[in-house]
């Protein structure tokens, strides 16, 4: 077999590896479609995590509303008990301030030695037990028109108010947590949608040595067409070899 025939087999080889590369890119696209897949589920994950979230934080604004309503009953509770409270004493003080000026104004009626001192004593009598009459009516009113819960009753909205914030904290936890998953499941999103990126770089860079390769064997082809047989072929021969060798390292990445 002369050298022309010799590269023309060799050159054969080279065109036949080049057609294997090419029927091979759709395997190799293939193979890309699983990340996709991965992403899509990811993707899924990502929105199955967010409506988890949005229940947890509709829960949690449900929850709260009912912690703070309960707590604002029992504040109310306490506040009227509190204030009646007050008032009462300031009330009852007055009575006892007022009951003991009467008090004094009888001893002073009684050691009157004359008519005029009576005459004053008399007087401080009626203006005592006036201002007395008039401390116990609004001691009166304010037991009367102030409604304040029975102790039994305020003890039981307080300790709903404590078991409503309880169940509060544990809403807050859930929705935290659901949270972190939203964000977890979106960083497995973006994870997912460089590792595409990254392989789609792959691909266009193996396309274009496979172009440049396809080139040098399409050069060579011209090379050899033009040749004329009693000419020195060893250097298209060895750059056929080295087209060669090349085609089949890329095929080997595949």
């Amino acid at each position: 077999m002369n050298k022309k025939k010799m590269i023309l087999t060799s050159l054969a080889s080279v065109a036949i590896l080049g057609a294997g590369f090419v029927t091979s890119q759709p395997t190799f696209v293939r193979a890309e479609e699983a990340p996709v897949a991965s992403q899509s589920k990811a993707e899924k994950d990502y929105d199955a995590a967010v409506k988890k979230s949005e229940a947890a934080k509709k829960h949690y604004e449900e929850v709260k509303k009912k912690a703070e309503d309960a707590q604002k009953k029992y504040d109310e509770g306490q506040k009227k008990t509190v204030e009646k409270a007050k008032r009462e004493k300031e009330a009852s003080e007055k009575i006892a301030e007022a009951t003991k000026e009467v008090q004094q104004a009888y001893l002073a009626y009684q050691q009157a030695s004359n008519e005029s001192q009576r005459k004053e004593a008399d007087k401080k009598i009626k203006e005592a037990t006036q201002r007395k009459d008039e401390a116990e009516a609004a001691f009166a009113t304010i037991r009367t028109t102030i409604v304040v819960p029975e102790p039994s009753e305020l003890a039981e909205t307080k300790k709903k108010a404590e078991e409503a914030k309880a169940e509060e904290k544990v809403a807050k936890r859930k929705y935290d947590y659901a949270t972190l998953k939203v964000a977890l499941a979106k960083k497995e999103v973006e994870a997912k949608e460089l590792e595409i990126e990254k392989l789609q770089y792959e691909i266009s860079t193996l396309e274009q040595e496979v172009a440049t390769a396809q080139h040098q064997v399409d050069n060579l082809k011209k090379l050899l067409a033009g040749a004329d047989p009693d000419d020195g072929t060893e250097v298209i021969e060895a750059k056929l070899n080295k087209g060669e060798a090349e085609l089949n390292a890329k095929q080997a990445e595949l």
